[in-house]
């Protein structure tokens, strides 16, 4: 597997775990700092923060 692989699925695993971000049903989601919070975990996981 590629390193761009690799680094894809690691964001998409990454950004999985944080409902806020595309689940309409959380109470999270579309407010501003849970959305900011959870790109900075992401962020965070994936090494770019």
């Amino acid at each position: 597997m590629s390193a761009a692989t690799e680094l894809n699925l690691l964001l998409l695993r990454s950004v999985e775990k944080q409902t806020a971000l595309y689940d309409r049903t959380d109470e999270n989601y579309r407010k501003r700092l849970p959305s900011e919070n959870a790109w900075d975990m992401v962020a965070s996981e994936v090494g770019e923060s």
